[in-house]
């Protein structure tokens, strides 16, 4: 994707604006992206005024950021027993990057991150990035150079936002290992709407909720456990879909004005291989149906 590619050689090299930025903090060495088939991010479109200070000709990705819709990313890595990728090179990682260099693009994006567990509603771990691409404001009068000078100040702020969001982002992953005083043997993936309806209720007016669980998706916990007794079809995971979100309407508070507003994107990775995985879909879109998501705004990748 040119965005992409464009934000991160401005990131890692700031070729878009020609100004050398503070160094930045040192990071690991890369691993090699894994080759992922996912569904691409799409990015809201961003209308420039001519009068803009900073244009896309020398600013291409921060001009558009500065004018796009901001983005809530609310992510979710599962620290049950049974999903334990947290390699910054892996799909889980990759996800990240994805959300960071896509959605976030944009003016006062936010990225929250969580662990799902036996106790997901009581955020017992939580770390936040942001994004800034605020453009300048200029002063009557000021010239060509006032301009070029408070554009690349801009731009080397953005992107030193998009670097310090990627690592809050990869050093959340890799520390989520970290000893949880919960039931390892217990995954409870529907406290995320919990979750979800409460951090997102004070959301801007037209913001992009994006929901993302790193997760196997098999929830476990005494009111349903996938992971022991998967559905054996797709008729039998969207009946339990159903029943199971009124189970979850009846004992978490949900706000289904927030949660139907959301995008939903489930990374199963590895996990994607594990018997009785393939009917896990159905149910979580009939899961989150019953609470105003559209079939469209769920995806597995």
């Amino acid at each position: 994707m040119r965005l992409t590619l464009a934000l991160f050689a401005a990131a890692f090299g700031l070729a878009a604006c020609k100004t050398e930025p503070p160094a930045a903090p040192p990071t690991e060495t890369p691993a090699p992206a894994p080759t992922t088939t996912g569904t691409p991010i799409p990015v809201a479109a961003a209308t420039i005024p001519p009068e803009a200070s900073c244009l896309p000709d020398r600013y291409a990705d921060f001009a558009p950021a500065a004018y796009r819709t901001p983005a809530h990313v609310v992510v979710f890595i599962d620290r049950s027993s049974t999903a334990t990728d947290t390699s910054t090179a892996g799909p889980y990682g990759q996800a990240l990057i994805d959300e960071i260099a896509g959605p976030m693009l944009a003016n006062g994006s936010t990225m929250d991150l969580y662990l799902i567990h036996s106790n997901t509603t009581g955020k017992a771990q939580h770390a936040r990035a942001a994004v800034t691409a605020q453009a300048p404001t200029l002063a009557p009068g000021d010239g060509d150079l006032a301009k070029k000078q408070a554009c690349d100040a801009a731009n080397v702020a953005f992107v030193q936002s998009v670097v310090a969001a990627k690592q809050t982002a990869q050093t959340f992953l890799r520390n989520a290992n970290t000893s949880v005083a919960e039931n390892a043997d217990q995954s409870d993936v529907w406290g995320a709407l919990e979750v979800v309806s409460e951090i997102a209720a004070a959301d801007a007016p037209g913001a992009d909720l994006r929901v993302v669980m790193l997760t196997d998706a098999m929830h476990c916990t005494s009111a349903r456990c996938l992971e022991n007794t998967p559905p054996g079809s797709k008729a039998q995971a969207e009946s339990w879909g159903r029943e199971d979100a009124a189970r979850a309407r009846a004992s978490l508070s949900l706000d289904d004005a927030v949660i139907g507003r959301g995008t939903y994107r489930i990374v199963p990775g590895e996990f994607a291989n594990k018997p009785g995985f393939g009917n896990l879909k159905y149910y979580w879109q009939a899961f989150l149906g019953a609470f105003g998501v559209p079939e469209s705004k769920v995806s597995f990748n």
